[in-house]
């Protein structure tokens, strides 16, 4: 249950801080590195690392947002559908 809860408050904490529209965001602004990306969004690389990595549990390879495919691998990528 502890486990549960623990997943639950970090997820929160991703959406909240980076989200996935965040990391739309930060590649529509350029942002091409994991650094460039950490710092667009004003957290850490590791906290960064840790979002991407629950997303990735979360939606598996890929997840659609708006006109957008997010890839988590095998790497992060970002693909504006038109």
């Amino acid at each position: 249950m502890n486990r549960k809860q623990e997943y639950i408050a970090r997820l929160w904490g991703y959406n909240r801080l980076i989200g996935l529209r965040g990391i739309i965001d930060a590649y529509e602004n350029k942002c091409r590195d994991l650094h460039d990306m950490a710092d667009y969004l004003e957290v850490t690389e590791e906290f960064l690392l840790e979002a991407l990595n629950t997303y990735r549990s979360k939606y598996g390879l890929y997840t659609k947002i708006d006109n957008y495919l997010v890839y988590f691998e095998p790497n992060l990528g970002i693909i504006k559908i038109i």
